[in-house]
């Protein structure tokens, strides 16, 4: 084969695998790819060949000086096994959540009002959310309001309201249930990531209490949801849960274009990332703060988009952000493995994190116990919890910890043993899967030895003009 028809294959593998790479980061799915870990954390002249040349974001939306998160409760479903069967009984991932039958009653390891360790499979996902500054000012709000009506009523009764160095004007001793209960003066208004079943359908709990709190919706959700704002008897739907007595009679702010930053206060914006998830979602609200002299920190629900699509997103977006700086932090589900299945492929996405130099992980939710295992062996700054309310591990922050920023981490070195073996199996992985690529192109041994050797930085490219694409906005995916 001459060089010319060579150049052409390679500019051709370049150009597919970039184009098929980025739209798996746009849907959140590139770890397992050839993409954002194998590249990132391998060889970074080959990953500025897979990713458009980056531009640096130059959006501000202030700061906050003080950031504390409470993890009210991260246990949506309690047993994994049982949930992920009511979903093959019902059809699979792409069934509607509002037509599956969930367990409700006689899970050993479930919760009930009788028996803590047998009952409902269900729970929910919700966080109160506080920021200090600039100045005087003080915010306090909700990330989700959860699922199972009496679970949430009962963590809210459960988990106590912070009162470290709250205003007086704004401290209310007891629960985060009194908090719901005074309204405005405990919680200003509530963000909803997005329309799962764990993370929506526990609205009663507030609204009974709260009907006319402010909330922000993602413009993506599926008309069964806005329905539920608007007061769904027992019944209506085929899924339990699936209810809300009490209509909601308060703000709606709907975040309706996506990548676009909402700025909801000084310090707090919120981007809509437009991705289909499982059982018939989609969209996912990510709130986005930054927090003086650590800079960004994402709180998400389940990051549906990927962790490091939004990572990605704050470097193109917001200014003053780049491969460690200002990333302050992640907080909530980071979807990784959230029923322990894990793959090999997932090794990626824990090498990809370490080029960012985030200062702190609160991970939890459907993060799984087996990725913050992997992450706490190589050396990533997981802050740990105390394993209460149903959380089964103390690895990750659970049921009542808290996360915030500014506080004393210690600072964890990367693990370098097991960076060094993980990425010789990842490169094994992805010269495997390169060649199978390139055969099924039709290129001989001698075309794919070249290529291996360009791969290596062992031979130049000689077209790197014609192998040139535009930069990479989010949404044209």
């Amino acid at each position: 084969m001459v060089d010319a028809e060579v150049e052409r294959a390679h500019k051709e593998a370049l150009r597919v695998t970039r184009r098929q790479f980025l739209k798996a980061v746009a849907a959140g799915i590139a770890a397992g790819f050839i993409g954002a870990a194998g590249f990132s954390g391998l060889t970074p002249p080959i990953f500025e060949r897979m990713i458009p040349p980056r531009t640096r974001g130059n959006y501000s939306f202030g700061s906050v000086d003080k950031l504390r998160i409470t993890c009210i409760s991260e246990t949506s479903w309690f047993m994994n096994d049982t949930f992920m069967d009511d979903i093959r009984k019902a059809g699979g991932l792409l069934v509607n959540q509002y037509e599956i039958p969930w367990s409700t009653e006689g899970v050993v390891g479930g919760w009930s009002k009788e028996n803590p360790d047998v009952g409902s499979n269900e729970g929910g996902y919700s966080a109160l959310v506080e920021t200090w500054g600039p100045g005087e000012t003080y915010h306090r709000w909700l990330l989700d309001w959860g699922w199972n009506q009496e679970w949430m009523e009962y963590i809210y009764s459960q988990v106590p309201a912070p009162t470290k160095d709250v205003p007086p004007d704004r401290l209310i001793k007891g629960s985060i249930l009194d908090l719901i209960k005074v309204g405005q003066k405990g919680i200003e208004f509530i963000i909803c990531s997005h329309e799962h079943i764990d993370h929506y359908w526990g609205m009663d709990t507030v609204l009974k209490y709260y009907p006319d709190v402010p909330i922000w919706v993602p413009g993506t959700m599926y008309p069964e949801s806005w329905r539920m704002l608007d007061g769904v008897p027992k019944g209506t739907f085929k899924a339990p849960y699936a209810w809300n007595e009490h209509p909601h009679r308060g703000p709606r702010n709907v975040v309706k274009e996506p990548g676009k930053p909402y700025k909801i206060y000084e310090g707090l914006c919120v981007v809509l990332f437009d991705v289909p998830i499982i059982l018939r979602v989609r969209g996912e609200n990510i709130p986005y703060v930054w927090v003086k002299d650590y800079g960004v920190v994402t709180v998400t629900g389940c990051t549906h988009p990927g962790i490091i699509t939004e990572l990605e997103y704050a470097i193109r977006t917001f200014k003053d952000v780049d491969y460690g700086k200002n990333m302050g932090g992640i907080y909530g589900g980071l979807h990784i493995s959230p029923f322990e299945d894990w793959d090999p492929d997932r090794d990626d996405l824990v090498l990809a994190l370490p080029r960012y130099g985030v200062h702190s992980i609160g991970a939890n939710h459907c993060t799984g116990y087996i990725t913050v295992g992997k992450m706490i062996e190589a050396g990533l700054p997981v802050v740990g919890g105390s394993a209460q309310f149903k959380t089964k591990k103390d690895w990750y922050l659970g049921n009542s910890d808290q996360f915030g920023l500014p506080h004393e981490v210690v600072e964890k070195p990367l693990n370098l043993k097991y960076y060094g073996t993980k990425l010789k199996v990842i490169a094994r992985r992805q010269e495997e899967g390169l060649r199978k690529r390139l055969e099924k192109m039709g290129l001989d041994a001698d075309a794919i030895r070249y290529l291996n050797r360009i791969y290596a930085g062992e031979e130049p490219v000689k077209v790197v003009s014609e192998a040139k694409v535009t930069t990479y906005e989010l949404g044209e995916i």
